[in-house]
């Protein structure tokens, strides 16, 4: 059994170093993914114990291929999306609540259109409205607003 907060449910299930990973159960033989997560939970470490690291955001993308690209929330948690992934991606990713609520967004602390791609090592800030109202043509392929399935 585990007891855990929302927030430790929410990284346990959605960050970057999934269940499978810290249980040792690998399904493949992929030592090179292996390696950045080892890489990624030292920065997170290294993170914690000496605050703000302003060049992070380079190193991930420096260290990282592009298979998948990892964001930090505001509170410095690392969530990886899909390539070419955009803020209303990200908002869904964190949670469904969150995607339908979104208004705007905040990438490294300007506010983009929610139809922006997304690289590695940005900071990405969802601002959100009291109601759900999600937009029909976030589903307009054309438009880009989404274009993870998972988020669709």
């Amino acid at each position: 059994m585990q007891i855990r907060t929302q927030e430790m449910h929410e990284e346990a299930e959605l960050g970057v170093c999934a269940h499978w990973a810290y249980k040792g159960d690998t399904l493949t033989d992929n030592s090179a993914y292996d390696r950045k997560v080892t890489w990624l939970r030292q920065v997170l470490e290294w993170q914690e114990e000496l605050g703000d690291l302003g060049s992070l955001g380079d190193s991930l993308r420096r260290e990282f291929d592009q298979e998948r690209i990892y964001l930090l929330t505001p509170e410095g948690h690392v969530v990886d999306l899909a390539p070419g992934a955009t803020p209303l991606d990200y908002a869904y990713r964190i949670h469904t609540e969150v995607g339908h609520r979104c208004r705007a967004a905040r990438v490294d602390g300007r506010i983009v259109p929610l139809n922006t791609p997304l690289e590695t090592g940005q900071k990405v800030e969802i601002l959100t409205g009291d109601q759900e109202e999600p937009a029909s043509s976030w589903l307009n392929p054309n438009l880009g607003y989404l274009t993870t399935p998972r988020a669709r």
